[in-house]
């Protein structure tokens, strides 16, 4: 339909969606703020279309009211974008730190952008890893779309009640701890370009194995137990230190070859080792 002047229309149907009652066009027009005139004339259009009524209440004589005909298939999803729309334009001039804290309650930063104070030769990245509570994941997902020509959101479905977070006041977010973000890390390392570092991380770090063994088995599973038992393992052949190796292997065999995981350590280990004197050359 060719309808001119859509945006009044809009506030128009805005107006009349966040008000039970009918309304008069004077009182459409002062919230509009709009001429009286303008209303008038995009009032009949939006009646023709079937997208507003006139409130049936009321006798000859008294001032006209209208109110939004919810009647009309197109309402409803007109509302939800309006809803949407308020929602973004709540935090659209925030950076994505305040904007995550400001719409999520249920949620932590994760892997790498967590540890980036802590590694050595971290890059700093152009996103981060945010574990969600299901609860609140489509919260995110309305967040990760607002952001998305600003700010890579990695976003990872999980409840995070026996998650280790804190808040972070410099930054007002929440934060991993050092062995739930390299368990985070590891678990989703195809997800995020930077988890290379997570690597580094693991095998320069001393980490409460104990607690890292707890978050990978509870929150992820044998896969990812796999995945630090294979790196350790790996350092150990290559003249690492003695790496507990042993304490990450799955007791039921994995039966999915992770040969992506497997080729990034086996690229990223001896250098990693080699450049900070933890493994000699005749090891090679």
């Amino acid at each position: 339909m060719n309808i001119i002047n859509t945006s009044i229309k809009s506030t128009i149907l805005e107006i009349l969606s966040q008000n039970e009652r009918g309304l008069g066009i004077y009182s459409i027009a002062k919230q509009a703020r709009v001429s009286v005139s303008e209303v008038w004339r995009q009032i009949p259009i939006l009646v023709r279309y079937g997208l507003i009524v006139k409130e049936n209440k009321g006798h000859s004589g008294k001032i006209k009211k209208y109110q939004i005909n919810l009647d009309n298939p197109m309402i409803k999803p007109f509302q939800r974008l309006l809803e949407q729309y308020h929602e973004v334009n709540n935090f659209i001039d925030l950076s994505p730190q305040e904007a995550c804290n400001q719409i999520l309650k249920k949620y932590y930063v994760t892997g790498t952008y967590a540890l980036k104070e802590q590694c050595w030769d971290v890059c700093y990245p152009d996103g981060f890893l945010l574990a969600v509570d299901p609860e609140e994941y489509p919260k995110a997902e309305l967040l990760k779309n607002c952001f998305i020509n600003r700010w890579n959101f990695i976003l990872i479905n999980k409840p995070i009640k026996d998650c280790e977070f804190y808040y972070d006041e410099t930054e007002g977010i929440n934060k991993a701890s050092s062995e739930q973000s390299v368990a985070d890390g590891i678990a989703t390392y195809e997800l995020d370009p930077n988890n290379v570092e997570i690597l580094y991380y693991l095998l320069i770090e001393d980490l409460d194995w104990g607690k890292l063994y707890h978050f990978l088995k509870w929150q992820w599973g044998e896969f990812a137990l796999y995945r630090v038992y294979y790196l350790f393992s790996l350092a150990r052949l290559l003249g690492g230190v003695l790496y507990p190796a042993n304490l990450f292997y799955p007791k039921t065999r994995c039966k999915v070859i992770d040969k992506t995981f497997m080729r990034e350590a086996q690229n990223s280990c001896f250098r990693i080792l080699l450049c900070n004197g933890i493994a000699q050359r005749q090891a090679w």
